[in-house]
């Protein structure tokens, strides 16, 4: 495992910023940049550390978008050297559906790490959304009469 894949994973797992990049030998500004680049997830600052927002479970919220068990057998098939198309086979997706995950996810490094590609997942996903009732004035009226 490399110095940035310890960092991501230490990070990930709860660890400051600073405390991370100390156990892999750099310094905290290198810490900084290399997490900026490596998709810049939202952290705790001080003592708690890790992920804001970490993802809630291991399970999607739909069948529309990945669990971290598909993105686990993603990892896998990359590692082994897999085509999109027999990954996609294993785990019941269309080849596309692994070529964008495994391009929107994978670390800086150009790897492709289940457990961060899920938490990066799931913060990408959170956006806070307006109710179409305020958004929308007449549609609000039409409901109301």
């Amino acid at each position: 495992m490399n110095y940035t894949t310890q960092r991501d994973v230490t990070m990930c797992g709860g660890l400051p910023l600073e405390v991370a990049a100390r156990r892999v030998g750099a310094s905290n500004s290198a810490g900084r940049k290399w997490w900026l680049q490596s998709g810049h997830m939202t952290l705790n600052q001080g003592r708690a550390g890790g992920l804001a927002d970490p993802a809630p479970s291991p399970e999607s919220p739909n069948e529309r978008t990945l669990n971290l068990a598909d993105r686990g057998m993603i990892q896998m098939g990359r590692r082994s050297h897999m085509s999109y198309s027999a990954i996609g086979a294993a785990i019941g997706r269309n080849k596309s559906v692994v070529w964008r995950e495994v391009n929107r996810n994978s670390s800086s490094d150009g790897v492709y790490y289940a457990s961060l590609a899920h938490a990066k997942a799931h913060q990408t996903r959170r956006r806070p959304k307006v109710l179409k009732l305020i958004e929308n004035e007449s549609l609000c009226r039409l409901i109301a009469v």
